[in-house]
């Protein structure tokens, strides 16, 4: 949470699910963040009608998220110099 010149800004991570031996899915503290969703508003708004907005679009948005979490870390690139990317190294004799 934060007031910024924006307004007031609110960050929630969209955590993993994983299924319980209930058959009921359950946030896992583990591992990063699928997604993180933030919402501002207008310095009018109260913070906690903010926050009860918010949790309720990451609920809404927890199972098709993480249908795609596989494909989405599968597709994950990690490049250490962007700039360079695409360059190939050069050669050593």
């Amino acid at each position: 949470m934060v007031d910024s010149e924006l307004g007031r800004i609110l960050v929630l991570p969209v955590l993993p699910l994983k299924e319980t031996s209930l058959g009921k899915d359950i946030e896992s503290e583990e591992g990063d963040p699928v997604m993180l969703v933030a919402l501002n508003a207008q310095e009018s708004v109260e913070w906690d009608e903010l926050r009860i907005k918010a949790k309720e679009l990451v609920y809404h948005l927890e199972k098709p998220v993480n249908q795609l979490r596989g494909r989405l870390a599968s597709s994950a690139r990690v490049v250490s110099n962007p700039r360079n990317a695409g360059a190939k190294s050069p050669k050593t004799r």
